[in-house]
């Protein structure tokens, strides 16, 4: 948050000093009143660009990944919508009327026309502008200073990890059932162990098992603990082996190889 007001006030500070330099050459030799046929042009080039970039962000997500966001995100937003605060709503719906005023103003007098009388406005009411500037980027030094410097410090996730490894002689059936005795086991006596939420990932030579703890102070059992109690939970059979830990394999055609 301390990088973000940082970032306001050099942001700030920059597009000041540029306006400042760059609104009286682009007023005085750019924008001339014989330049509106190209309002047109800069209607297409807008929309080209913004119809591009719509484009090339539904094609790198695809479809399913667009259904997706929309079934999962849709609800949230429209709960999240409904119930906010009068003053968010208020602070929304002045946003929403100012872009409704520019998209009309843009409409009626087209893009070019309304940046030259944005220009021309700043040119006129200088003082205004500085003061606007000045003000916007005082305001990112005070938030810079009242946003708390210090961030959340890390912390460990509690966590345990096993290796499954099984014989070739093990079917993929077989493996399957034997994860999910061991996910029911588990499942069964989370309490007792800590546990608050439990992954398995299977191969055909076995798996992976990762079982993640409660917050220390909120459980009885240490990682150590609460280690040792998962292992003693792990049925024992012929040709299985479990390893406490994640492991890391690579294999080929007709390699048997693993690390």
């Amino acid at each position: 948050m301390g990088d973000a007001g940082l970032t306001i006030c050099i942001a700030v500070a920059v597009s000041t000093i540029v306006s400042l330099a760059v609104i009286p050459l682009a007023s005085s030799r750019l924008f001339r009143d014989g330049l509106q046929r190209y309002d047109g042009l800069l209607k297409i080039v807008v929309a080209a660009l913004i119809t591009f970039a719509i484009g090339w962000k539904m094609n790198s997500v695809g479809w399913d990944g667009m259904t997706a966001w929309g079934r999962t995100t849709g609800p949230r937003a429209l709960e999240k919508t409904a119930g906010m605060e009068p003053s968010t709503a208020a602070v929304l719906g002045v946003g929403t009327l100012v872009v409704a005023a520019l998209i009309w103003q843009f409409r009626r007098k087209g893009m070019r026309s309304s940046y030259v009388g944005l220009l021309g406005w700043t040119l006129d009411h200088r003082n205004v502008t500085v003061v606007a500037g000045v003000g916007l980027m005082g305001f990112g030094i005070w938030l810079y200073t009242n946003i708390e410097q210090r961030g959340t410090p890390w912390q460990s996730e509690r966590r345990v990890d096993l290796t499954v490894d099984m014989e070739r002689s093990f079917s993929l059936e077989e493996v399957d059932a034997l994860f999910k005795e061991i996910e029911q086991d588990l499942l069964s006596h989370a309490a007792e162990i800590d546990m608050e939420a439990l992954s398995t990932r299977i191969r055909r030579r076995g798996g992976t098992i990762r079982a993640r703890l409660v917050e220390a102070d909120q459980g009885n059992l240490s990682t150590m603990q609460a280690s040792a109690a998962i292992r003693r939970r792990m049925p024992e059979r012929v040709g299985v082996t479990y390893k406490m830990g994640r492991s890391r394999g690579w294999a080929g055609p007709e390699l048997g190889v693993e690390v």
